[in-house]
C-alpha cells in the first residue's frame, strides 16, 4: 500500500516547531514535549536535519523550549496531571520525557537542564 507519511526528520522539525510555539500553554498537556520523547525512544535520537530546519525557522527558541519544558516535567505533579490530561500512562509520559531530557543534554550540554529529581 502507498501512503504518503512524513519522513524522521520532517516529524521532528514538526514537533520541535510545536514545542517552540506550545510548550508554555499548560492547556496544551506539553503534549509535544511528550510526542518528542516518543520519537527520541523509538529513533534514539533526533536527526541533525530535523534540528537544522527548526533551528533555521525559530533559531536558539528550539533549545530554549526543550530545556524550559523538560525542567518543568522535572515536577512529577505537573507530568502526572499532564499525562491524565492526554489520557496516557503515567510511566509512557516519563519514559517520553526521560528520553527528551537525555537528548536535550547531548545535544546542549551546557544549556541548564537540571538533574533528575
Amino acid at each position: 500500500m502507498n501512503v504518503p507519511s512524513l519522513i524522521a526528520a520532517d516529524m521532528f522539525a514538526e514537533k520541535l516547531l510545536a514545542n517552540a510555539d506550545r510548550c508554555q500553554d499548560r492547556a496544551t498537556a506539553y503534549r509535544d514535549a511528550i510526542d518528542l520523547g516518543m520519537l527520541v525512544r523509538a529513533y534514539q535520537e533526533i536527526p541533525i536535519d530535523a534540528l537544522g530546519k527548526a533551528q533555521t525557522a525559530y533559531g536558539s527558541d528550539i533549545q530554549h523550549k526543550i530545556v524550559w519544558v523538560v525542567n518543568k516535567l522535572q515536577d512529577r505533579d505537573e507530568l502526572r496531571n499532564a499525562a491524565e490530561s492526554l489520557q496516557m500512562d503515567t510511566k509512557a509520559a516519563e519514559a517520553a520525557i526521560s528520553a527528551l531530557r537525555n537528548e536535550g543534554i547531548r545535544l546542549w550540554p551546557g544549556a541548564g537542564i537540571g538533574p533528575r529529581q
